[in-house]
């Protein structure tokens, strides 16, 4: 027992002797699970959906449903027209569009509601990876027409004009002077109802109901065009591939920490040339890994799921070296920082979440605060997902490869000087 109980005392003082190591051991799960309990605890205030909004009618009716979209704490309107509408949507710069048509304002009317006429068509333009926000705004402004039309029957104003047209249609159906003549008007609406009812026999029981002023026509907007369509195994792919090249960096810095603990950096450091260049080599080396890995993962991909690369070819290039040069600056970054693989292991994980987290590998991004959707385009991983999908399955030109090759690019040499400057390049 005696033996067991040393044992036992070992491992925790070794434990405890990394006090940086044995903190984030508590620090990452605490971490993560506070930005769990950010998203998804309850609110007063509902996440609010990006929306934009083009109005082709600008009657005064369609005008007060703007105000009312405009006015709901859960939508952030923009106002545009249909072109720039048409072009953020197909770059992947919104989640969706709707397009109020010429006649909005017509159907609108509260006795519009019963004439059972063909209603105008609101044009939902839609962002194909994310058409879970498009299902929510639809019920939203389904809600807030229908709550429209029902004050509108409060109005005095509306009464006045339902009135009217009541009057309007008995004057069409009575004869001048007959003071009962009115009954016609109410006999051609039984004659109506007969008609239906014969046309549609038992069906025509249950009535067309009460039907929303507009309805919606949902169109998926991929700038390749919409016969090319959306291409879920190419999205996910571009996402995923990220978060393990992440993990592949970490391993990365793991190694040589492990080279630095078992005495090959020292032997490293006889050889005639700088210092530095050790740990570069290892970032370079990881970054060239990394070029290898996401051409198996994407060369995978094409054969079993047919990733189509709409995109041109060097666009696509581009995006993948600029990602593989990131991630040699990270594992650079991780192994100047920790002292210990416990430690490596600690910030390693915590960084690799937060980034995967925030840039959309594991949840839509419309669950996000919309403070944390603000700070998610500062960061490389949802740069390297959207570059990877503007040249793959949305066609987008080499033009669009340009901010994130970019982005991801400064991201790598950051992270790399970040390690240089950190680093003892000497035994521990």
């Amino acid at each position: 027992m005696n033996a067991l109980f040393w044992l036992i005392r070992k491992d925790l003082w070794r434990f405890l002797a990394d006090r940086r190591g044995a903190a984030l051991t508590v620090a990452v799960p605490v971490m993560i699970a506070s930005l769990l309990g950010v998203i998804f605890a309850p609110s007063s205030r509902p996440r609010e959906l990006s929306l934009l909004l083009v109005d082709e009618d600008q009657s005064p009716r369609v005008r007060a449903l703007v105000a009312r979209i405009e006015a709901d704490s859960s939508l952030l309107v923009t106002e545009l027209s249909r072109e720039e509408a048409h072009q953020r949507i197909a770059r992947g710069r919104a989640a969706l569009a709707v397009i109020l048509p010429v006649g909005s304002g017509e159907a609108l009317q509260p006795s519009a509601l019963f004439d059972g006429q063909t209603r105008p068509a609101v044009e939902l333009l839609v962002d194909p990876s994310r058409s879970a926000e498009a299902g929510l705004v639809q019920g939203l402004l389904t809600q807030l027409m229908m709550e429209q039309i029902g004050q509108s029957f409060t109005s005095p104003s509306t009464m006045r004009e339902l009135f009217d047209g009541l009057r309007a249609d008995l004057e069409a159906e009575t004869v001048p002077g007959d003071s009962l003549a009115w009954t016609g008007f109410l006999d051609s609406g039984r004659a109506l109802a007969d008609s239906l009812e014969a046309a549609g026999g038992a069906e025509a029981n249950e009535g067309p109901g009460l039907q929303p002023p507009l309805r919606f026509e949902r169109q998926e907007v991929v700038a390749a065009g919409p016969a090319q369509g959306f291409h879920s195994h190419a999205h996910n792919f571009s996402g995923m591939l990220c978060m393990f090249l992440l993990f592949w960096g970490q391993q990365a810095a793991t190694e040589f920490l492990r080279e630095r603990a078992g005495g090959t950096l020292t032997r490293l450091r006889l050889a005639p040339f700088p210092a530095w260049q050790i740990l570069v080599g290892r970032g370079l080396s990881a970054g060239l890994l990394s070029v290898l890995i996401s051409a198996a993962v994407f060369g995978c991909g094409i054969v079993l799921f047919g990733i189509p690369i709409r995109g041109p070819l060097v666009g696509f290039l581009a995006v993948i070296f600029a990602q593989a040069l990131f991630i040699g600056g990270f594992a650079m970054m991780l192994a100047g920082l920790a002292r210990s693989e416990a430690q490596l292991a600690g910030i390693g994980t915590l960084v690799i979440l937060l980034l995967s987290f925030t840039g959309g590998a594991w949840l839509p991004s419309f669950l996000l605060p919309s403070w944390l959707r603000q700070i998610a385009r500062c960061l490389p991983t949802i740069w390297a997902t959207e570059g990877l999908a503007a040249m793959t399955w949305r066609g987008l030109g080499a033009g669009d490869a340009l901010l994130p090759v970019g982005v991801l690019s400064l991201w790598g040499i950051g992270c790399a000087l970040v390690g240089l400057r950190s680093a003892p390049l000497r035994p521990t």
